[in-house]
């Protein structure tokens, strides 16, 4: 598996980690677990590093992906989800999920700045 998904219910943050192995499946697969998790907790903050990752999304997987988090935006709109990357940049994913309606969705090459604009301390 290429990913590990934390919850932390004292910080309202889930945190995910995508390791040099995830791969697009794997990314889907996290989608529809923090959607499930995110029905009864709407308002839990999401924190994803994708600073390990190694394998680049092709410009269709971006699309898709992209897509799908636009289409299940009204499961992000009482939160906040920080991107943390340094290697892989993904920006069909990005743009696509903001067209969609996913608008409270922003990237960081800086892990402190993500983690500060989650809790409110980094406009």
């Amino acid at each position: 598996m290429g990913y590990l998904i934390e919850i932390d219910k004292d910080k309202n943050l889930i945190s995910i980690t995508y390791d040099e192995t995830s791969t697009f499946q794997d990314r889907v697969k996290v989608l529809d677990e923090v959607i499930n998790y995110l029905r009864n907790s709407p308002t839990m903050n999401i924190f994803i590093d994708a600073s390990s990752a190694k394998n680049a999304l092709s410009a269709d997987e971006q699309l898709k992906l992209g897509k799908l988090l636009g289409e299940n935006s009204k499961y992000f709109s009482k939160n906040k989800t920080a991107v943390f990357k340094q290697n892989v940049l993904h920006p069909i994913v990005l743009g696509k999920a903001f067209l969609d309606g996913h608008t409270h969705l922003v990237e960081f090459d800086n892990k402190t700045e993500a983690l500060q604009w989650l809790s409110g301390k980094f406009k």
